[in-house]
């Protein structure tokens, strides 16, 4: 599932431990006491806080697996100044509702993104989910877990909306196969690549043969070559385009349920492992997100494997209900 970045004083990760702490104890007086005080310390908070109640009933979108039928609130304390409407503390009727509920008061943009992705997407898979397609063509399309693809045959074009997916073409010089993913435009040169879109951030990767990439906006004025055992960077809205080298034979190791890595930052591994578990993923402590890291991953078990993650670079990993993953690394993150 999705996992967000944020630093340690960001008032996002402060509200939603506040959520997790009066989800234990709803109701305590001394929890009710700190959180005011803590949403009247600074307007940041409060403005974080808020949030909850405007995304409400985009929440039940998020949790359409375990709808919420009652949302009764909690008393406001009467120091807290007075507003055009009720605030409310929203109490979660199952932990399903609670991990997705905390993730979608934070990030309610990416709720209607993914709305537009349903209405957009010809395949989409859930947490954990892998599948297999074949196109008319004979080109094969491998979607990991979180993945929104949309398919125009006759064009030969795929646009990947959001996630992993690893392609193994059918090479037609005369009519080239196309995949599109936010501005950029990967055009086939006899290859079998891998593509994985993370917000507006996307990696490209190559086990075999070439792809082309035009990244429009980027310091990249025109299509380059992606060779074998190559990988790019690029971010829609950024210049910067960065290119790697990367083990040809770990590209695509997400397939088997085990993922190789080589070299591959704790802020993308987590992205990963995320998308393999079956609730929401928060990540605090942006300190050692850009960390290099190497070693094989159990997609199956993802939390044992954030786990194993976080606790081998100075972090911990707390679950909520089973549904809420909360990963936390510290400034004195260990150097692998």
């Amino acid at each position: 599932m999705k996992n967000t970045f944020s630093s340690e004083f960001d008032p996002t990760g402060e509200a939603i431990t506040w959520q997790m702490k009066l989800a234990d104890a709803p109701g305590d007086a001394v929890l009710l006491a700190g959180l005011n005080a803590w949403r009247i310390a600074r307007p940041e908070n409060e403005r974080a806080w808020r949030k909850a109640e405007r995304v409400r009933n985009l929440a039940r979108i998020a949790v359409r697996e375990s709808a919420v039928d009652v949302l009764p609130t909690f008393p406001v304390p009467a120091t807290l100044p007075v507003r055009s409407r009720s605030v409310r503390w929203l109490w979660w009727a199952s932990p399903v509702a609670a991990g997705a509920l905390a993730l979608a008061v934070f990030c309610s943009p990416m709720i209607y993104e993914r709305v537009y992705e349903r209405l957009c997407a010809d395949d989409v898979t859930g947490a954990g989910g892998v599948r297999d397609i074949t196109l008319r063509d004979g080109t094969q399309v491998t979607l990991g877990a979180e993945t929104a693809i949309a398919i125009d045959e006759d064009k030969k074009l795929v646009t990947l909306l959001r996630g992993e997916a690893l392609f193994h073409v059918t090479h037609d010089a005369v009519h080239p196969f196309t995949v599109l993913a936010g501005s950029v435009r990967l055009r086939d040169i006899g290859t079998i690549f891998d593509v994985r879109k993370d917000g507006p951030r996307l990696v490209v990767a190559v086990r075999e043969g070439v792809v082309g990439v035009l990244a429009p906006g980027s310091a990249m004025t025109a299509e380059r070559r992606v060779e074998a055992g190559q990988q790019i960077t690029a971010t829609d809205g950024s210049s910067q385009v960065d290119q790697s080298a990367v083990a040809p034979d770990t590209i695509g190791s997400w397939r088997s349920g085990l993922l190789a890595v080589d070299g591959i930052s704790i802020a993308d591994l987590t992205e990963i492992l995320g998308r393999y578990y079956s609730g929401y993923v928060i990540v605090r402590g942006a300190s050692g997100a850009s960390d290099r890291v190497g070693g094989v991953y159990d997609l199956r078990h993802p939390a044992e494997s954030l786990r194993m993650l976080a606790s081998s670079h100075g972090g911990s990993v707390s679950e909520y209900g089973d549904r809420l993953l909360v990963v936390t690394f510290g400034n004195g993150a260990k150097r692998p």
